[in-house]
């Protein structure tokens, strides 16, 4: 069972752990780390960002030096597998 961050996309969508959420530049899976926070799993990036680097869900959403990033859900994890799949961003 995929449990709810508390937190909404960009369009209210609830966001759940497994989700598969993209910006204008990357996807991210949504997982709970070992801190003891949501964060989200680099999937697919433009950018020179390792793949499976694990950012805070709060700094990458929100944070003013990201551009305030929107994470918008295209999936999960579980139904779209293929999202996770080596294809470009954006």
């Amino acid at each position: 069972v995929m449990q709810y961050t508390g937190l909404k996309d960009k369009n209210g969508v609830e966001i759940y752990e497994g989700d598969l959420c993209a910006d204008k530049d990357s996807i991210v899976q949504i997982v709970w780390s070992e801190n003891h926070q949501w964060g989200c799993k680099i999937v697919k990036t433009k950018y020179i960002l390792q793949k499976d680097l694990t950012f805070p869900l709060w700094q990458w959403d929100r944070c003013e030096k990201n551009g305030n990033r929107e994470l918008e859900v295209i999936g999960n994890i579980h139904e779209n597998p293929g999202l996770m799949e080596n294809q470009p961003c954006g």
